[in-house]
């Protein structure tokens, strides 16, 4: 799997190379028709490896930006001889370029609970987390993905990922309340909290974004950490923090937990923030078929202080809470906010609901997103059911669920 950054030189090279030959078969001949042709196919380039690329439309305009301008230094002499007009052309792709700088565009994977069916063996299959995987890799596999909590052991969700989307792709872990000690898959308990303490969470290296710009609170400083890319702010939350340690509530928004949440959010400048939490403040049943679970035992067992905690994101402008925990999907805005629950992602694990992962596109002001969902009708390729929706638009406030392209087998 060829990672983001590998894509991006890709594209540097090709943008160079491109440019090279087409200048040399048209722009060296004179005449302005020529060097027009030149720049136009180099452009039409540009276009459409914006629209195939798997990186961030700004990094593509970036290293294409780099080949042009290593060329144009190198050529000052044409362009003085072609009387400016190359100089000018240069200019007409050079704005371009910048006018798309302007609109951050980049996608990224929302996966949850596909706890005990990931990892080497039985389970490397695409009947379960795999499945999700590879068809997230087939959507382009954004920047980085989210898993929101119950992913044990975390290893073997790791080693997943690892073997479809490569070993440098970005995955951040949200702690469920499975991770806990003694309450999933672990050697020994406490050794899965052990791995997420222990994790590296900045792995493509500091200076290179996305970067973790504010760890947790006392308790958690390492689960619980936001991080920014492009336009939008990222927030993971480790529900299950007190001042005392990691795993010390049965999921809640306590008082140190939402005064650090209040203060990361009032730093953040970003056009949109995202929050990622493994409980749902709201449980909803399935959009699909009406399974519910976890109705009364998720944030809402305090409801006060899930109040709260929904109060500060209505104030701070979050587009969305993206949330597990019941195996369920749905979509639904809940005084200004919404709420994104990602159902459950184990593929055959779980055939009481579909299993499902999300896409989430971010396009300049506007978030849309889709969810993909498998019926578990023996092809694990995620096509069966598809709901999509704008959560954010300049226009708007967001449409929600739309259930665009809604195809349904086996329901």
């Amino acid at each position: 799997m060829t990672s983001p950054k590998d894509h991006e030189h890709k594209v540097e090279e090709q943008g160079t190379s491109f440019f090279l030959m087409n200048f040399k078969m048209h722009g060296t001949k004179g005449t302005k028709q020529d060097i027009k042709t030149s720049l136009k196919a180099s452009e039409d380039f540009l276009r459409k490896k914006i629209k195939d690329s798997k990186v961030s439309l700004s990094h593509s305009c970036q290293v294409f930006l780099r080949s042009v301008c290593f060329f144009s230094i190198s050529s000052v002499e044409i362009m003085a001889k072609r009387g400016g007009y190359v100089f000018i052309s240069f200019l007409s792709v050079f704005l371009l370029c910048t006018s798309l700088f302007a609109q951050a565009q980049f996608s990224f994977v929302v996966t949850s609970d596909q706890r005990q069916y990931a990892g080497p063996g039985a389970y490397d299959s695409s009947n379960y987390f795999r499945g999700a995987v590879e068809a997230a890799e087939n959507r382009g596999s954004g920047a980085f993905m989210i898993s929101i909590g119950d992913i044990d052991p975390p290893m073997d969700s790791k080693w997943t990922i690892g073997q479809v989307l490569g070993v440098n792709y970005l995955w951040y872990p949200v702690v469920g309340n499975h991770e806990l000690p003694g309450a999933g898959s672990e050697t020994y308990d406490g050794a899965n909290m052990e791995w997420l303490r222990a994790y590296n969470y900045d792995n493509n290296g500091v200076g290179t974004p996305p970067d973790i710009i504010n760890t947790g609170p006392s308790g958690c400083p390492e689960t619980t950490y936001s991080f920014d890319y492009e336009n939008a702010h990222f927030v993971v939350v480790n529900e299950y923090c007190n001042t005392g340690g990691d795993d010390l509530t049965d999921g809640d928004i306590p008082d140190h937990l939402y005064q650090w949440l209040a203060n990361d959010l009032a730093a953040t400048d970003k056009t949109h923030t995202f929050i990622f939490g493994h409980e749902p403040a709201y449980p909803q049943p399935d959009a699909d078929n009406g399974r519910a679970r976890h109705m009364g035992d998720s944030l809402n067992k305090y409801p006060a202080n899930r109040d709260r905690f929904w109060e500060l994101l209505k104030e701070a402008g979050v587009v969305a809470y993206f949330c597990g925990h019941t195996h369920n999907y749905s979509a639904v805005k809940i005084d200004g906010v919404w709420q994104l629950d990602s159902g459950h992602s184990r593929g055959q694990g779980d055939t009481e609901a579909p299993s499902t992962f999300l896409m989430v596109q971010v396009d300049g002001s506007t978030v849309t997103f889709s969810a993909y969902r498998d019926t578990h009708d023996g092809i694990y390729d995620y096509t069966d059911i598809i709901h999509c929706g704008t959560l954010k638009s300049s226009s708007q406030d967001g449409g929600g669920d739309e259930g665009c392209s809604v195809v349904i087998q086996g329901y």
